[in-house]
């Protein structure tokens, strides 16, 4: 049985290793030292790695917050889960760190680099995205499927001389006053849920400063 873990160990794709706190007189952890690695967390740290001499001083670039908290997952029975940059790998890991028996804590990493690389995309193009939007002049709500606004852009203000941060999170209906014309965006709004299809409405709205004007509004 002992041999089939071992092999386990050696053949796990996933970098993983086992380290042992050490104390000083005062029973202070002072130090940590590595038990056994897999290949694969040889390969993350770099080849040029002696994994003999890596410790709190070399492991994670021997930043002295990693001492205090590993100290608490090897002699606490804590666990924890962080997101780390391996320079030598060029990539991200989810740690999953827990302590297997007292006075050790192990590491388990996912490679996360491509969830990264992605997440980093999307929000580059929803700040595009946001940028254009919020440059036009037309003013523009997003709806949740329960008719929540997600998203309000800035010009909505001009429009209804209401701030956006007033609306944002709320319905139609949680207007201060709900009149006609708010039941009917309303009724318009789960009608485009329903149905799927596009829709519009024409209001004449009385603006107190440029005085009467019309407004399409698009679902």
């Amino acid at each position: 049985m002992a041999e089939s873990y071992e092999a386990f160990f050696m053949a796990m794709l996933s970098p993983f290793a086992v380290f042992k706190v050490s104390v000083d007189a005062e029973n202070k952890v002072n130090d940590y030292h590595l038990v056994r690695g897999n290949p694969a967390f040889q390969k993350m740290v770099g080849e040029e790695q002696s994994l003999e001499n890596l410790s709190s001083k070399t492991f994670l670039g021997g930043d002295e917050h990693w001492l205090d908290v590993f100290s608490r997952v090897a002699l606490k029975n804590h666990s924890l889960r962080f997101e780390y940059y391996v320079s030598a790998a060029n990539c991200y890991f989810e740690v999953q760190a827990f302590s297997p028996y007292q006075g050790h804590f192990a590491c388990l990493f996912t490679d996360v680099t491509e969830h990264k690389v992605i997440q980093k995309q999307l929000e580059k193009r929803e700040d595009h995205f946001r940028t254009l939007v919020e440059s036009i002049g037309e003013s523009i709500v997003c709806f949740d499927k329960e008719g929540r606004r997600t998203y309000v852009s800035p010009q909505y203000e001009k429009f209804t001389g209401i701030s956006p941060k007033e609306v944002l999170g709320k319905t139609l209906l949680d207007e201060p006053r709900v009149n006609s014309m708010v039941l009917q965006l309303d009724k318009v709004l789960q009608d485009v849920y329903l149905s799927g299809c596009e829709s519009s409405c024409i209001f004449t709205q009385n603006h107190p400063v440029r005085g009467p004007r019309t407004i399409e509004i698009r679902f």
